[in-house]
């Protein structure tokens, strides 16, 4: 019988540190070949559309995918698990947690692979719940000291500034303006909805890491040309999809500025099969679009502590 996973058992079940490692390992195993992916495709209806992307992580053994739903402002997200073996599924899991963890986990594997190893100050632009996980991530594998957030509501950057300083035990502060979060970060993390560039390439000094999550519509540029071209190393979490969701990179190809064959793909990086940085003055690019495998992989992870543990319902077919 499949089990059942709420939100809140997903919250219970796994940390951070547990995301890492979980979300790392898929990474080296996508780059040695053992995971193939679904990239994500899209159905529209009156009144919204339907989101499917999926995986098969053979090296745990299952296949899955994450279905979801955009009607306005609303999002219901699910991972479908399926046992790779039988076909058997084993899970249904309420994804808004999972995905937090994941997205946020996929930049920690990046900063840990991508950042200067002495990096301690993030510019973080964005104020959301998917920004929290973020900097936790990177503050796990980096010895972060001070956040630098610029939100365009001041409410909501002072509220984070706050909130993320007392449970990271971090130095975080709000400020004016990206300007402000920018200069002088040494990684600098992107996590909006916003659809235009939301600081100037310029402010970037030498070695600093940028990643961008937030905006995966094929025309949205998080980020502008400037920070394309001044980046010295490009990497993305999944080429095939960013060809068609990372609007950075796509109008920098367009326009000459990039090739694609100059992106390099993490899984690559984190399996020794490709370079990340090779210096601490580099500047450093990632465009993380969410695909199946983070799902797949951090879907099993609950599934078997949920298991471990008791928890979660099982559900008569």
């Amino acid at each position: 019988m499949p089990l059942l996973l709420k939100d809140s058992e997903v919250d219970r079940l796994i940390t951070m540190d547990d995301a890492l490692a979980s979300v790392e390992e898929m990474f080296r195993e996508l780059g040695q070949g053992r995971v193939s992916v679904f990239p994500r495709t899209k159905l529209r209806s009156p009144s919204g559309s339907l989101f499917v992307l999926g995986a098969a992580n053979l090296y745990q053994g299952v296949m899955g995918a994450k279905c979801y739903t955009v009607m306005g402002h609303n999002y219901t997200f699910y991972v479908l698990l399926f046992d790779a073996n039988d076909g058997n599924l084993l899970l249904i899991v309420r994804a808004d947690r999972l995905g937090a963890l994941r997205t946020g986990a996929s930049t920690g594997v990046a900063a840990k692979h991508l950042a200067r190893q002495g990096a301690e100050v993030v510019g973080v632009l964005g104020a959301g719940n998917q920004a929290r996980t973020q900097l936790e991530a990177v503050c796990k594998v980096r010895p972060i000291r001070q956040a630098k957030v610029y939100a365009p509501t001041e409410e909501h950057r002072v509220r984070y500034a706050k909130e993320m300083g007392a449970s990271l035990g971090i130095e975080a502060r709000a400020v004016g303006s990206p300007r402000q979060a920018v200069e002088g970060s040494q990684i600098v993390l992107c996590m909006t909805n916003s659809s235009q560039p939301v600081f100037d390439g310029r402010w970037l000094g030498p070695g600093t890491l940028v990643t961008t999550a937030g905006n995966t519509r094929w025309w949205a540029q998080e980020v502008d040309e400037t920070t394309v071209q001044r980046s010295d190393v490009v990497v993305a979490d999944c080429l095939a999809q960013a060809q068609y969701e990372a609007g950075e990179l796509t109008a920098a190809v367009e326009r000459g500025v990039l090739r694609w064959g100059q992106v390099r793909e993490l899984g690559h990086v984190v399996a020794g099969r490709a370079q990340g940085r090779t210096s601490e003055e580099q500047v450093v690019l990632y465009k993380a679009v969410g695909f199946g495998p983070l799902d797949v992989a951090t879907a099993k992870l609950a599934y078997d502590r949920a298991r471990e543990k008791g928890m979660g319902t099982q559900v008569e077919m």
